[in-house]
């Protein structure tokens, strides 16, 4: 839950520099704090590490920049909201493009969390997506991309959209299965539309409140019987390890 809150309060602070920022500079941003933080806080350990130890944190790096890139590549073509506009097509694919990569960051970020002790997993797979999403945010910015105020906003979305929630996450995923964790996350809609209304004073219609009630609610439901009775979490994590679950969506 804190995860959840403290991404789309980033994202309602970083929607105010689309208009500044590509977003490709916006993403290398975030990554780069995270890194950076998470780098200083667990000090990964690179040695004595399996080849299958590094194939696993690499594709975690590359859902994490795929899937911020997409999202909002998306973002900036298609804001969604109150008035009904007519969708960008190319907008359309990115988000769905996202929502495969977010896919693959659930699953690998259980697998992660899993092999990589601590935090070590989560900084080495930020480090992997920030170098890789160096140059084309370099390409894209132009100098407005070292201008102080772009610089300690963008910092501060990295740290709520990327520190606290990746971390949160990584946490949660060592004992919840990713079917699971899949639907819990469907509450990400309700918690966009609070961090809307409290930063940029945007509101819904009461039809879009109902849309967003009847996602929660099928949220809550699955959750209370995501487990047997008698079941601990732990459990099926452990089996999750040998056989990778079906994504619920």
């Amino acid at each position: 839950m804190v995860g959840i809150l403290s991404v789309q309060l980033g994202a309602a602070i970083a929607k105010g520099l689309f208009g500044e920022i590509s977003p490709t500079a916006m993403v290398w941003l975030r990554l780069v704090t995270s890194a950076l933080v998470l780098a200083a806080v667990a000090r990964p350990r690179f040695t004595g590490r399996t080849q299958r130890d590094w194939l696993v944190v690499l594709g975690f790096g590359a859902s994490l920049a795929t899937m911020n890139w997409a999202i909002y590549q998306s973002f900036s073509r298609n804001l969604l909201g109150f008035q009904r506009t007519g969708l960008d097509l190319v907008g359309v694919a990115y988000a769905l493009l996202a929502g495969a990569a977010w896919a693959a960051y659930i699953l690998l970020s259980a697998s992660t969390g899993r092999r990589w002790a601590g935090f070590d997993g989560l900084a080495v797979a930020s480090i992997l997506a920030a170098v890789a999403m160096t140059l084309p945010a370099l390409l894209s910015a132009g100098t407005s991309l070292w201008d102080g105020r772009v610089l300690l906003i963008g910092a501060l979305v990295g740290l709520l959209s990327s520190v606290i929630p990746y971390s949160c996450e990584l946490v949660a995923l060592r004992s919840l299965r990713p079917a699971v964790f899949g639907i819990l996350m469907s509450l990400e809609p309700a918690a966009a539309a609070l961090a809307a209304i409290v930063v940029l004073q945007e509101h819904l219609s009461p039809v879009q409140w109902l849309a967003i009630g009847c996602v929660v609610a099928a949220s809550i439901g699955a959750t209370r019987s995501g487990s047997a009775p008698g079941e601990h979490p732990g459990h099926r994590g452990e089996e999750h390890s040998a056989t990778p679950g079906t994504l619920a969506t």
